[in-house]
């Protein structure tokens, strides 16, 4: 029988949890459990995203 670092017991565990949640939903329901999931964790902690885009970049740069 092989033993497995509790560490990576925990994450198999995490992954099974958060397969659970998803498993019955349709893409679209995915995507929104996604993004609601990250607005929560950005809010709590804090931190504010800023868009930008490429060709605002590419202008800088050259």
């Amino acid at each position: 029988m092989r033993t497995y670092d509790k560490s990576l017991i925990e994450v198999w565990e995490w992954k099974e949890k958060v397969y659970d949640e998803v498993k019955g939903l349709s893409p679209e329901d995915y995507i929104k459990k996604i993004k609601n999931d990250a607005d929560t964790i950005l809010s709590r902690s804090h931190v504010e995203l800023v868009s930008t885009s490429f060709s605002d970049k590419r202008k800088k740069v050259a």
